[in-house]
């Protein structure tokens, strides 16, 4: 039974840790193993809304099926997570409804896959583009060690086209062949050895076409089933059109719930309350809304730090509320703990930390204090320390030899909901283009009153709080 696995690492500041692969396989439920975990909504991926797009314009036919996608894991105590599990899951949600046309059964084996999935809207097209190339290198190693049983890996022409990497794979007697060249080859014998393929940004569709049966969307029945659908939406527009135009004009809701929820994520709050007022439609999507806008978030945010020259040293916690006395220096190491008593749903999590020259660095999402960490944040992942690591700790640059003498302040910032903040994100991307001082200054006071809106949005549902600590 084949299945769709991506391999995982955990990225360190000295060096990063494979821990195995997820791997992924669709199927009916009596079929599932005692291993197998359902993943009814998707990988722990950055951008899940992606993956879904690309399915629906790719394979629509997957969301017909009642199969279910499984993951088993290498090693189940490990959390596994990241955008380059998104080309496995791919490839598992069209096998609900598409039969594999290679591998055959003499492959007994799984088929590696890692690849960050994309979709333009304009084009309504699906891309792939490359992963870190650093967890690119250990990724490909772990696949190409002797225990790796597994001789099928689809990767990134983007990550795989280095001279270093090709040599290792030569070195390793494997196989590097293009997806054009493999299409092209015996392709169950081409597998006796190991076999990359490389797929270029634009072959995804190529990529499915090598692997899947191609949709019998034709079938006697099918046609049947859509004269019967096309009849039933024609008697009834019809009807609509002669007994109840005037109906529609005057009731039918000109609003979606989409609409309010595109307004909270670009921070236009009063737009998105008088959006909602409009909506006076009652179903299982509009009361789901109006219930996570009306659920108060509750945090609890606690301020961690010790000598960064004595690991032994005990760890001081603090209540946020108590650091503004606190002093630190270059010397220490410092994290962030939060936790939360209500957190039924996903929560999208920010933190900043802006010092005191008028400079903001982000601490979470961030992929390098925070690799393979990203936003939503799940309920059963609190409580939940910033850096994620166990181990993980921030520390202060060690101020400048004018300004030894000063005790300056350094303020963090934490915002959280069931949504994406995309006014935040593009504010604070606004502060990086900016190369004057002064301008630059201006774009931070702005970007700090969006965090601050939070506290007044008129919906529950919002989370902010800031705290302070003394640098010196």
């Amino acid at each position: 039974m084949h299945r769709f696995a991506y391999p995982n690492v955990i990225p360190k500041k000295a060096e990063a840790q494979f821990i195995g692969c997820g791997r992924y396989k669709a199927m009916p439920s009596e079929r599932a193993g005692t291993e197998d975990i359902a993943v009814k909504d998707g990988p722990e991926t950055p951008d899940l809304s992606h993956l879904r797009r690309s399915v629906e314009i790719l394979a629509p036919d997957s969301y017909d099926s009642e199969k279910i996608i499984f993951e088993k894991k290498d090693r189940p105590d490990r959390i596994y997570r990241g955008n380059s599990a998104d080309l496995a899951w791919l490839l598992a949600h069209i096998n609900r409804a598409r039969s594999l046309a290679f591998p055959n059964l003499n492959y007994p084996d799984d088929i590696w896959c890692t690849g960050i999935v994309k979709f333009k809207e304009q084009t309504q097209t699906s891309i792939l583009s490359e992963v870190d190339s650093k967890g690119f290198r250990i990724k490909l190693n772990a696949f190409l060690a002797d225990e790796n049983p597994d001789k099928l890996f689809i990767a990134p022409t983007a990550n795989v086209d280095d001279h270093k990497l090709e040599q290792i794979i030569n070195n390793k007697n494997a196989e590097l062949l293009s997806l054009t060249q493999f299409n092209a080859s015996d392709k169950n014998s081409a597998c006796a050895r190991k076999t990359i393929i490389k797929v270029l940004s634009n072959e995804i569709p190529a990529l499915i076409g090598l692997f899947f049966e191609h949709p019998s969307q034709n079938t006697p029945e099918r046609k049947k089933e859509k004269t019967r659908r096309l009849f039933l939406i024609g008697a009834i527009t019809l009807l609509l059109l002669l007994f109840g135009g005037w109906f529609i004009y005057e009731y039918w809701d000109k609003v979606s719930p989409h609409q309010v929820i595109d307004s909270v994520e670009n921070g236009e709050f009063a737009q998105a309350a008088i959006l909602l007022k409009k909506i006076s439609t009652k179903n299982a999507e509009v009361s789901l809304l109006r219930e996570m806008l009306d659920n108060t978030i509750k945090l609890t945010l606690k301020f961690e730090y010790r000598p960064s020259d004595d690991p032994s040293a005990p760890i001081v916690r603090q209540d946020f509320t108590e650091t503004h006395n606190t002093i630190l220096n270059h010397t220490h190491d410092y994290r962030l703990l939060i936790t939360t008593s209500a957190a039924p749903m996903p929560l999208y999590l920010y933190v900043y930390q802006e010092d005191w020259r008028g400079k903001a660095d982000p601490l979470f999402p961030n992929p390098v204090w925070n690799p393979g960490q990203n936003n939503p944040i799940r309920p059963a992942e609190f409580p939940y320390y910033i850096p994620a690591d166990t181990n993980g700790w921030f520390y202060m640059d060690k101020l400048s030899f004018s300004d030894a003498t000063k005790t300056v302040q350094e303020t963090v910032y934490v915002i959280a909901s069931p949504w994406k903040a995309k006014d935040i994100e593009k504010a604070y991307g606004a502060i990086h283009l900016q190369t004057d001082p002064g301008i630059r200054k201006k774009k931070l006071a702005q970007f700090v009153q969006k965090l601050q809106l939070r506290q007044n949005t008129g919906f529950k549902c919002f989370y902010f709080g800031s705290f302070s600590f003394q640098h010196s």
